[in-house]
């Protein structure tokens, strides 16, 4: 192939079961590193240095952590859900009678899966002296539920901690801490185990899922995975379009719909809902890296709140005249200040920034911008 596959731990869920997404996913540019990595990325900088150096995550509150040129500030419930995965882990080894030394923190490993190799990095991990290996993953997302039972990232950390310790272990607990997924019947700390033996069944699977990958026309096959798995090519892979119109033709008012149509329709509602979230994505990167706009739409310059270029200008220019009322126990908004003294005052204090630009319909508000090319329409088939 033209370019390497990447066979990811955390994809793995999309590429065992859906052989032609690692292909088709290599047609497309990398993926921005988001906000909500980076934040995750910071915590888990946080919880790995509290388990190495016997620290409490409370004692970082007011750091500042520094993650993909963005800064994360330590708050007390940050702090506080960092603990939550830091007391599973010191729990289980106060249990099991396992010391400092003993707890593998961050480390990578490395599993030779036929002729392929697979990376990862295990956020902790620890050998029992009772027989089991205890693996650890923090998970820091609010909004997706991780499912602990039969998870195939966990799985493959549970196999490289298993070939770091020559499986002299008889069972493997895997354990994922997702604190900030605050729904009641579902606890913060979630467990499941697996034998050696069925690790072993594992990852015979794995190695069949690696060659079917590699094979020419691989097939895509969607599923839930997709969406779970933040599939990158859901906008563009056809699989999907196909099996996203079969649910969805005819676009019938639900009230007609026989039980069995529903039950199609909401087993495969994520799928859907991925997709067209996908399309919109994509459609949006294609008109803002390239300039291809879709027929009926354009790019307009999204606006920021105004804000204060400099808090300590703005004191010197208006508090002998107005006193405490520029103070809203912090430095009025600009609107509110000009409404005092007028925009002329305002306006070289002030700046807009720059939040990006927004696919929206023709007939929305804004000018059309040139992202830096020229714009080309998609035309509608005939």
């Amino acid at each position: 192939m033209a370019q390497k596959l990447k066979f990811s731990p955390s994809h793995s869920a999309k590429w065992m079961n859906c052989p032609g997404s690692l292909a088709l996913c290599a047609t497309l540019p990398p993926q921005e590193y988001s906000k909500f990595a980076a934040e995750g990325t910071a915590a888990h900088e946080v919880a790995a240095f509290c388990l190495e150096n016997g620290q409490e995550a409370c004692e970082w509150v007011g750091e500042e952590i520094e993650v993909d040129e963005r800064i994360f500030k330590v708050t007390e419930a940050m702090a506080d859900h960092i603990q939550v995965y830091i007391d599973a882990v010191r729990g289980d080894m106060k249990e099991n009678g396992v010391v400092q030394a003993d707890l593998a923190v961050e480390e990578k490993f490395k599993i030779q899966l036929g002729t392929e190799l697979v990376s990862g990095t295990n956020d902790a991990s620890f050998s029992s002296p009772f027989g089991k290996m205890y693996v650890y993953d923090l998970k820091f997302g609010v909004g997706t539920y991780v499912e602990v039972v039969e998870n195939t990232q966990l799985m493959l950390y549970a196999l490289g901690a298993m070939d770091a310790a020559e499986w002299i272990n008889e069972e493997v607990e895997i354990v994922i801490a997702q604190p900030r997924y605050t729904r009641e019947d579902v606890p913060a700390v979630r467990r499941w185990s697996i034998t050696s033996d069925e690790l072993k069944v594992f990852k015979v699977l794995v190695m069949d899922a690696l060659v079917a990958c590699k094979k020419k026309g691989a097939k895509c096959i969607p599923g839930d995975w997709c969406k779970k798995s933040f599939c990158q090519a859901q906008g563009i892979c056809l699989a999907v379009k196909e099996k996203a119109l079969a649910v969805t033709g005819g676009m019938q008012p639900p009230a007609t719909l026989t039980p069995d149509v529903v039950a199609l329709v909401l087993e495969n509602a994520n799928l859907v809902y991925g997709w067209v979230k996908a399309v919109k994505d994509h459609a949006q990167r294609q008109a803002i890296d390239l300039g291809v706009v879709p027929t009926g739409y354009k790019l307009i310059q999204k606006k920021g709140n105004r804000a204060w270029m400099d808090d300590l200008l703005v004191e010197n220019e208006f508090e002998h005249e107005l006193g405490d009322k520029i103070y809203d126990k912090k430095v009025k908004s600009p609107a509110k200040i000009e409404k005092m003294v007028g925009k002329d005052r305002v306006a070289p204090l002030v700046s807009r920034p720059d939040k990006g630009m927004e696919l929206v319909r023709e007939s929305a508000k804004g000018d059309a911008v040139n992202p830096g090319g020229v714009f080309k329409k998609l035309k509608k088939e005939k």
